[in-house]
């Protein structure tokens, strides 16, 4: 079976993992994800549910918006411990055929991870 997606760069950004990934099937777009630990106030939220602070797709400004939210993500990324990923994707109508670059998808995770900290920061959310 051949892989559908690797994963192009894994660091971390605001005390938060960060992973791009790259798609190889279909246009070959980019894929970018941050995951928050269990003390994080989104941790196990979906992306559209609503929590005190609001909806966490509106909450947090990428590009396209945050389409993702699980406990893993659909590759062999190796996890430790417990992890809750949001995500966003660069398939959106207005990218296709433009594939943003590598660097453009690192800035986007930076961002969110960045946005992801100031609301941990900021509370529970319930």
């Amino acid at each position: 079976m051949q892989e559908s997606s690797f994963v192009e760069k894994d660091w971390e950004c605001s005390g938060l993992r960060c992973v791009v990934l790259a798609n190889v099937g279909g246009m070959g777009h980019r894929c970018g994800y941050v995951a928050v630990p269990p003390s994080h106030p989104l941790y196990q939220k979906e992306y559209s549910e609503d929590t005190r602070l609001g909806f966490p797709d509106e909450l947090i400004d990428v590009h396209g918006g945050v389409t993702f939210s699980d406990t893993k993500l659909n590759t062999e990324i190796p996890c430790v411990g417990d992890m809750w990923w949001f995500g966003y994707d660069c398939m959106h109508g207005g990218d296709s055929p433009f594939i943003q670059d590598l660097d453009y998808c690192v800035a986007e995770c930076e961002s969110m991870a960045s946005q992801l900290s100031a609301l941990d920061k900021d509370g529970d959310v319930e």
